[in-house]
């Protein structure tokens, strides 16, 4: 399980102590602020992200 929150005008994605972790941009990562087109992995899924 990951979760994006908006905090201090800014997108962060914290892996909430999933089994298989949580990447971005193909880094495992606990917590990562997000910025446009990064891709976020996540139990077999890949999301890309973008900031409109």
């Amino acid at each position: 399980h990951a979760q994006i929150r908006y905090r201090a005008r800014r997108f962060w994605v914290t892996d909430l102590r999933s089994t298989n972790g949580t990447f971005v941009n193909g880094d495992p990562v606990q917590e990562q602020q997000l910025r446009s087109g990064d891709i976020i992995s996540l139990g077999g899924l890949e999301l890309r992200f973008e900031e409109v």
